[in-house]
């Protein structure tokens, strides 16, 4: 009886060894594969890489192409330009600026920033590397169909800093956080803020409220003048003209 005891304790001490042993390689596996240094992380961290560089590229190819546009043409590329001229090209959104006259822009690119200087250079700027952008809000004085006119008030605010200016759709820029602008047509506006930063948030509004100008008929010929422009006011045939054009009626 004693052996057979002795038998089973010795049996029960190798298994609380044995998952000893697979507890600490399960840890080690588990640190390998999800710590900062894992091979997952390293994987993720490697995609982001690629991303990264894919954008670096694409952005490259388009200022190459706009600077030698601007070449061929027989003139000199600028900073501004580009500006104005990469976002039509692809989808970014240019969310900062550095210098007066201006050193850099900062454009955001499939959810990575890249700076582009005034020697053309590309290169990425950093995940969160470039401050805070402002917030921007728009609104109408008036929202009823019908209207003459409509006033737009577009305000602008910061966590760190100050707003430096804001741009509206006619391209003048007023300093300060708030500013307004008067439409008398329907379309999109679109206002731009600017920290002392040089960091930078855009956003359009729509106007659909503003009454549409009706036939304007002055100076046009009365009669049946062969010469005036005719205002129909349906489909028509030849016999039936001058009934049916409100100037010949």
């Amino acid at each position: 009886m004693n052996k057979i005891r002795k038998r089973e304790g010795i049996t029960l001490i190798a298994l609380i060894i044995t998952i000893v042993i697979l507890l600490i390689l399960v840890a080690v596996s588990m640190t390998m594969l999800l710590g900062e240094n894992g091979l997952i992380t390293k994987a993720i961290q490697s995609g982001e890489q690629m991303q990264i560089a894919s954008g670096k590229e694409e952005i490259d190819l388009q200022v190459l192409d706009i600077v030698t546009g601007k070449v061929q043409q027989g003139e000199s590329c600028t900073l501004e330009y580009i500006k104005e001229e990469i976002p039509k090209r692809i989808t970014v959104s240019i969310v900062g600026e550095k210098g007066s006259p201006l050193e850099a822009i900062y454009v955001e690119y499939k959810g990575y920033e890249y700076e582009i200087n005034d020697g053309f250079i590309v290169q990425y700027a950093g995940e969160g590397s470039y401050t805070e952008r402002p917030t921007l809000t728009l609104s109408l004085d008036q929202t009823q169909t019908g209207v003459e006119k409509v006033v737009i008030t577009a305000e602008a605010e910061i966590i760190e800093g100050t707003i430096e200016k804001i741009e509206k759709p006619n391209g003048q820029k007023e300093s300060g956080n708030s500013t307004t602008y008067e439409v008398t047509e329907n379309g999109d506006y679109t206002f731009i803020a600017t920290s002392d930063r040089g960091r930078i948030t855009s956003k359009t509004i729509s106007v659909t409220n503003i009454k549409e100008k009706g036939i304007d008929l002055t100076g046009l010929v009365t009669g049946e003048d062969p010469g005036h422009e005719h205002v129909y006011v349906n489909s028509f045939d030849d016999t039936s003209h001058y009934e049916i054009c409100m100037i010949c009626s």
